[in-house]
């Protein structure tokens, strides 16, 4: 019984780790454009893995740091309605994108390595601050009215 139980955690443990989708950098360290994830998928999903992450929301303020991700991250959801949002976006490592979106269509794409960014969003929809990560370590500090 006990070599059952040891062989199917080994077997969850395997199934795990090769579930984890790993991208590579292919397009050089100072080129962040993401190369494997579409829009569509960034739209669509939020199927990530990711090491050393800190995410922190406190009223109208968030951030979210991560050493490394790969795939996509909701880092924040927003009700309907009107927002303005001030951002700050630092990526160190890997290709990576972040976005406002709904559940159709990206909404607007913030620039990589620029801080104070503001964009407003008028919204009769439900809609998402995502982050997309190929192999990337990244910072993301936002605030909103």
């Amino acid at each position: 019984m006990r070599k059952i139980i040891t062989i199917i955690t080994l077997f969850l443990f395997a199934l795990i780790l090769t579930s984890c989708s790993e991208y590579k950098d292919t397009n050089g360290e100072d080129d962040y454009t993401l190369q494997s994830i579409t829009d569509d998928e960034i739209v669509d999903d939020s199927n990530y893995s990711v090491i050393g992450s800190y995410r922190n929301v406190i009223k109208n303020k968030g951030s979210y740091r991560v050493k490394k991700i790969n795939g996509v991250f909701t880092i924040d959801t927003f009700s309907k309605g009107t927002y303005t949002f001030t951002v700050d976006f630092k990526v160190s490592k890997g290709n990576a994108k972040l976005v406002l979106c709904d559940d159709d269509e990206i909404i607007y794409e913030f620039n990589v390595n620029q801080d104070n960014q503001s964009y407003t969003i008028s919204s009769s929809k439900r809609f998402y601050l995502k982050v997309a990560g190929e192999n990337s370590s990244l910072e993301v500090k936002y605030e909103y009215n």
